[in-house]
């Protein structure tokens, strides 16, 4: 009896922790569809800091200060900013990076068994679940588009740049024509197709991870099964390439330290479902969306380059600190403002150069730091976070990606740091316990 109400209790407990990333994450569709996907974030982690703030100490990981100096660093080029606008705009940033720090601090001190690694798993996958839908609706309908509350609150000159009314009137696609005809590229939860390409790449992993987990011939298994591969739809009519590269390189990663550990049975499974995806793709008319994608004559790739140089241009001019903000090109107004294209540039853009370093490197050292075997949920963790550098020079990170990868990274750190049930190891920020006065 005792021992049935105490595994009855667990899943409440479990819940009780692990609320900030259904409300996150799970619930997205809900702020999407009130036109508030891209603003709830700071507010719902606000409770993350006041439980912190209760604790009577605060683990931080190795090599955290590399974070906190991009923080930092951050702040000081906030002198460059000259206008209302532009301290707006950066004070928006901030704000995310911030509630992305709040995320990984929570997760990472957070006990298993107050937040056990499969129900942080489970949560992800559940929102990987939702952009798979997602991006299917964009598939199927891929001209479909409604107002939304929020909207209807914004100032009419707000709306009138296109940045601010994607952000508040939800979209299930981006229709484009470089191939010389219309494809609905999907971008459902998102504002941009290439922002649903970096938060599906990443979140792949954890849906994996959730597979490796589950029960052989339960419907939770069936229903990832058939997800995984309906995502090929979506994924190939994005016509992401940089997607299709950062996903497959960290697949094949995986691949890779599976066959040293000699997870046989794993490598099989992987092997059938590549298989799988290349038959799919190739005995499908998807296949030739792949071919046109590649040798069409129209593409991206020129806007992105006179992008990308002029963006150079402009980090050379001011190394140190950037510009505080993205900006838009004196020259063409017609092209994406400069520091955009890619979450380096972005950072380089914006905040110069030691941020950018200091940015990269906490992923990088996170990447490095958790790649040692451990368990099942630090190796797709692992590989949760190089697939976000992969898509550190063409994919923007903001809202979403950066607190998936946040909170890849605290899986992952956590773990190094109590990789058997032992006392986490690592800096702690304590407060004073005060001293029992005598009876």
């Amino acid at each position: 009896m005792s021992a049935v109400a105490v595994r009855a209790a667990a899943p409440a407990r479990s819940f009780g922790s692990v609320w900030p990333l259904y409300v996150l994450f799970v619930a997205l569709p809900i702020w999407w569809a009130l036109g508030a996907a891209y603003f709830v974030w700071p507010f719902l982690t606000f409770p993350l800091l006041l439980s912190l703030l209760l604790r009577q100490e605060v683990r931080l990981p190795p090599r955290f200060g590399l974070w906190l100096l991009f923080l930092a660093w951050m702040f000081l080029a906030s002198h460059q900013l000259d206008d209302a606008m532009s301290v707006a705009l950066f004070l928006y940033r901030a704000s995310l990076y911030i509630s992305a720090t709040l995320l990984f601090l929570y997760i990472y001190n957070a006990t298993r068994d107050r937040l056990p690694d499969g129900a942080i798993v489970k949560a992800m996958a559940l929102f990987w679940a939702a952009v798979v839908v997602g991006g299917l609706l964009g598939v199927f309908l891929p001209y479909a588009s409604f107002g939304t509350p929020v909207e209807a609150l914004m100032p009419a000159s707000v709306l009138q740049d296109k940045t601010a009314y994607y952000f508040v009137h939800p979209g299930l696609s981006e229709v484009m024509t470089f191939l010389g005809y219309p494809v609905g590229r999907p971008k459902t939860l998102f504002a941009f197709s290439n922002q649903w390409g970096a938060a599906i790449a990443v979140l792949t992993p954890f849906a994996l991870a959730a597979l490796s987990e589950t029960r052989r011939r339960s419907f939770p298994r069936r229903a990832l099964i058939l997800l995984l591969i309906l995502s090929i739809v979506p994924i190939t009519v994005s016509l992401n390439r940089g997607l299709w590269l950062s996903l497959g390189l960290g697949l094949v990663y995986v691949a890779f330290r599976l066959t040293r550990q000699g997870d046989v049975r794993a490598l099989r499974a992987g092997l059938i479902g590549l298989v799988a995806v290349v038959l799919v793709i190739f005995i499908t008319p998807l296949g030739g969306l792949v071919g046109d994608r590649f040798t069409a004559q129209r593409n991206s790739n020129d806007t992105r380059l006179t992008v990308y140089q002029a963006t150079f241009e402009g980090i050379k001019q001011s190394p140190l600190f950037g510009y505080g903000s993205p900006t838009g090109a004196e020259f063409d107004a017609n092209l994406p403002e400069l520091g955009t294209q890619g979450q380096m540039f972005t950072v380089a853009f914006s905040y110069g150069i030691p941020a950018v370093l200091l940015f990269a490197g906490w992923f990088l050292s996170s990447f490095l730091n958790s790649r040692r075997s451990g368990s099942s949920a630090r190796l797709w963790a692992n590989a949760s976070v190089l697939i976000l550098l992969l898509e550190l020079p063409y994919y923007n990170y903001m809202p979403a990606t950066l607190h998936v990868g946040m909170v890849a990274a605290a899986l992952a750190w956590r773990d190094v740091a109590d990789p058997a049930g032992r006392p986490a190891q690592g800096a702690l920020l304590t407060r004073p316990i005060p001293e029992p006065s005598p009876a």
